[in-house]
């Protein structure tokens, strides 16, 4: 689906992981042992297994049913040679039973989900969730591949095997090593177009981040990726980002000056940053609903349980 690209693992300074693999085992166990996602979820999928419909396994096929551009390690098999003839370009033939096989689990590592003043950092949860998540695909059926966004993003291959998504889970739980990059580096936009172009029609997508740089601009891209794909959206926040803390002085620094400014929160400031956090929260809701892609917002502080009942009603 992606072409076989070389996996570059991600890996920091330090041995001290986000997580253990231990850790991150018990969260996709916890996954398979839910029934579901949600009930429509599972009815859509055992049906496709009854024989009436397409299966969720992945097969060879022999309807086809597109072409996309060819990636290097796709099958020579599988090149459209007509459509090559015709426009001097490669392309991959895509058939009927590589449909709606794989959970796709887009994982952001930007340098602004490398933060935390609560119970975790924010890419701590995000991987939490996402290692759920990939259980509850699991028992679904489904195989799991994903995304890591970094500076460099890592594009993992959808896979069955339990312990390979588990390494795979577990390599984006190492340590998050310092970034120089902007918090928006590479900007949400381009791997959304990437994945636009990247997948096979039908592939249900989840985006596990924090959105600080997703705003009405992007209705475009989204949009066309809804009409081709399933997504679900969902926001990781950290308690400082909804509430200042309490009243006092509190030295602040951007990402790229060594310049500090002295922030003096009175009660006035924290109801006015309160009330532009959940503006920004409700701006994101409208936007995700205006096409209907679900959207759920969570933090860091937040009870796991808790998060486990809001994705069983997206």
């Amino acid at each position: 689906m992606f072409g076989r690209k070389k996996q570059t693992t991600i890996r920091g300074v330090s041995s001290i992981p986000l997580m253990t693999g231990d850790e991150v085992l018990d969260y996709m166990q916890r996954g398979m042992s839910q029934m579901t996602l949600n009930v429509a979820a599972q009815t859509e999928t055992m049906q496709k297994r009854s024989g009436e419909e397409l299966s969720p396994f992945r097969g060879s096929g022999l309807d086809y049913e597109e072409s996309r551009p060819y990636q290097a390690g796709d099958d020579l098999r599988n090149i459209n040679w007509r459509l090559m003839a015709r426009t001097n370009e490669l392309y991959t033939k895509i058939f009927r039973e590589e449909r709606e096989t794989s959970k796709i689990i887009v994982i952001d590592r930007r340098a602004a989900m490398r933060f935390g003043t609560r119970c975790h950092l924010k890419i701590t949860r995000a991987v939490q969730i996402a290692a759920y998540l990939a259980g509850v695909s699991i028992k679904q059926g489904y195989s799991v591949g994903g995304v890591v966004m970094q500076p460099e993003s890592v594009w993992g291959e959808p896979q069955r095997s339990r312990s390979k998504i588990l390494a795979w889970l577990s390599n984006v739980a190492e340590h998050c090593e310092v970034l120089n990059d902007s918090p928006s580096t590479p900007e949400l936009s381009s791997l959304l177009s990437q994945l636009h172009l990247r997948l096979v029609s039908g592939s249900q997508i989840v985006l596990i981040s924090d959105f600080h740089d997703l705003n009405e601009t992007h209705k475009a891209i989204l949009s066309e990726l809804s009409q081709m794909h399933n997504l679900l959206a969902i926001q990781v926040l950290d308690p400082a980002e909804e509430i200042l803390p309490a009243t006092g002085a509190w030295p602040i620094n951007a990402y790229d000056s060594e310049q500090y400014i002295t922030l003096h929160a009175d009660d006035m400031m924290r109801k006015t940053y309160s009330q532009a956090a959940q503006q920004k929260i409700q701006d994101l809701q409208a936007l995700f609903a205006s096409i209907q892609i679900p959207f759920v917002s969570t933090r860091t502080d937040q009870d796991f349980d808790e998060i486990v009942r809001q994705l069983t009603y997206v």
